[in-house]
């Protein structure tokens, strides 16, 4: 994986500096974490200031490029960031604690139907022998 920085842009407003970058000889998307460790390191930053905003790889192609941030401060990037973008960056999965609890209620809905199928075939083996209850009954 080789990284090349397309554009650098810094912005002093919001006390970051803004890259475009191209990343060759990559078979496959690389993880957000490699990224942004790799870019961190190039700019000569702390890993936990650089954000990776997008990774774009085109199909059938072993180029990847995408845009990332490299702020100066921790209190910046807290304050402009979104919070999924953060969790995202840092290898935090939110929605997938929130997932974790619906299948334990799915389970639960899932052990009452059982209970009121096994319920239905009964009725059923007694109708059978009720039928030639009735045939008797209309022969006498």
């Amino acid at each position: 994986m080789h990284i090349d920085i397309e554009k650098k842009k810094e912005n002093k407003a919001l006390n970051r500096t803004e890259i475009a970058f191209k990343i060759s000889e990559c078979k496959v998307t690389p993880k957000r974490l490699d990224v942004r460790a790799k870019l961190a390191a190039l700019m000569g930053s702390k890993e936990q200031l650089a954000i990776v905003d997008s990774l774009h790889q085109q199909f059938g192609s072993d180029i990847v490029t995408g845009t990332a941030k490299v702020y100066n401060d921790e209190a910046t990037l807290r304050k402009i960031e979104p919070s999924y973008l953060i969790a995202r960056n840092e290898g935090r999965k939110e929605k997938k604690e929130k997932a974790a609890e619906k299948p334990e209620e799915k389970k639960e809905k899932t052990e009452k139907k059982p209970e009121e199928k096994s319920a239905g075939p009964k009725e059923k083996a007694e109708k059978p022998a009720e039928k030639p209850a009735a045939k008797e009954a209309a022969k006498a």
